[in-house]
């Protein structure tokens, strides 16, 4: 199940949305393992503190659809938190587009539509307090 994720900067929506292909772009243009950081976030929420701007522009760069020529994935973020947003909120988009890619849970679409109420779940007091 691949699942867009709409993030609202502005009067702008953005569909955040992952396949195999992106999500690998982003593990190399930051040297790490998604799946290592999804499964750290979802035992330890408050490790999502210790994500950085790199993760983010990563992992924007990779799964925003139908970019703007221009887009800037550093005043995208810009933009986001001058309107009233945070990094942690961000990047909960992001933890859930990765989910909503199907690639991480086992089963059906309900199995990846439940796995993505589990992590809402698990990030909401993270995000109530940023």
């Amino acid at each position: 199940m691949k699942k867009s994720i709409d993030i609202k900067v502005g009067e702008k929506t953005y569909s955040l949305m992952y396949n195999t292909k992106a999500l690998a772009a982003a593990e190399r243009s930051i040297g790490r393992s998604l799946v290592f950081m999804l499964g750290q976030v979802m035992v330890n929420p408050s490790m999502g503190n210790a994500i950085n701007i790199d993760f983010t522009v990563a992992c924007l760069n990779a799964g925003i659809q139908d970019k703007p020529k221009d887009f800037d994935a550093y005043d995208f973020i810009d933009s986001y938190c001058e309107r009233g947003g945070n990094l942690d909120e961000l990047n909960a988009y992001i933890f859930e587009a990765i989910i909503a890619s199907g690639l991480f849970t086992k089963g059906s679409q309900k199995e990846t539509e439940k796995a993505i109420q589990t992590y809402r779940k698990v990030l909401a007091p993270l995000e109530s307090k940023a």
